[in-house]
């Protein structure tokens, strides 16, 4: 098949700036898509990793006997020394001596499966004096902190998404009136707007893809070096941090995404400039 060349073209200054503009935008919607995406693998992570944790508290007047056999069907059951509970608790304590008496006995527990928490959480609601407290439950304003950032990233992505849309329809729509003396020509010569609008739609596809990769050459170093420093933190939510597979292939999916809609959008906006 004989191939079409283009009728006209971008000034080398107007290829130039919007190469250079929708690069940028797609370096900042692929990091905060990969930011996303990363937190999220961290918060999931975080999730499972607690949720076979739980602490048994024996409150003073407690049966600790009663609990502490409770915890043998447990995978492991590990009984916090006293002093260690004092460590803990000296913030609140102070330097005074009277309140030691009043410090629970700690039993940590891990069971094989997240329903054996439940099972054993069932068994001490009725022990007096005995406060079972799951690892994740405790961890919840930290998972929420995550979901936090993780919709703070998305709206961010979405912003940057939006405002690749509108650069490429205002300036779509700038070149069409630049170039408005050669469509008059092309249309007095017989071309038909569907015409006009795939030359546009293909300057704007070679430009939106050299665009999107080069934002994609820079976002993904980025990405490994927020995650590498989030891992160096080695505790925490952070630390969880990661991209999975499937995640690197939604982050490849979103540049093509990106080529594909300022294409559509071009010669959507052509069409409606050429009908007017």
């Amino acid at each position: 098949m004989r191939r079409q060349p283009l009728v006209f073209s971008f000034v080398k200054e107007q290829s130039i700036f919007l190469t250079a503009l929708i690069a940028l935008l797609s370096f900042l919607a692929i990091l905060s898509l990969g930011i996303t995406i990363g937190i999220g693998s961290g918060v999931n992570s975080w999730n499972s990793k607690w949720n076979t944790f739980a602490t048994i508290q024996v409150l003073p007047g407690g049966d600790f006997d009663a609990a502490q056999k409770l915890t043998m069907s447990a995978k492991h059951a590990n009984i916090i020394p006293d002093q260690d509970v004092a460590k803990m608790l000296k913030p609140w304590l102070g330097g005074s001596n009277t309140l030691k008496q009043y410090l629970p006995k700690i039993i940590e527990v891990e069971v094989a499966k997240k329903s054996d928490l439940t099972t054993l959480e069932q068994q001490t609601a009725n022990m007096p004096n005995v406060r079972f407290i799951t690892h994740a439950s405790g961890a919840k304003n930290i998972t929420k902190a995550g979901w936090q950032i993780m919709i703070i990233s998305v709206i961010v992505m979405l912003m940057v998404l939006s405002a690749i849309s509108l650069c490429i329809s205002y300036i779509t729509r700038n070149i069409t009136l630049i170039h408005k003396r050669e469509l008059e020509i092309l249309t007095q010569i017989g071309a038909s707007d569907l015409f006009v609008a795939k030359q546009m739609q293909t300057i704007i596809t070679k430009i939106s893809a050299l665009a999107a990769a080069i934002g994609l050459i820079f976002a993904v170093p980025m990405i490994l070096l927020i995650i590498s420093m989030a891992s160096g933190t080695r505790i925490g939510l952070m630390a969880q941090m990661s991209i999975p597979s499937a995640g690197w292939g939604i982050i490849a999916l979103l540049p093509i995404a990106i080529i594909v809609s300022t294409a559509w959008l071009a010669r959507k906006t052509t069409l409606k400039i050429l009908g007017q």
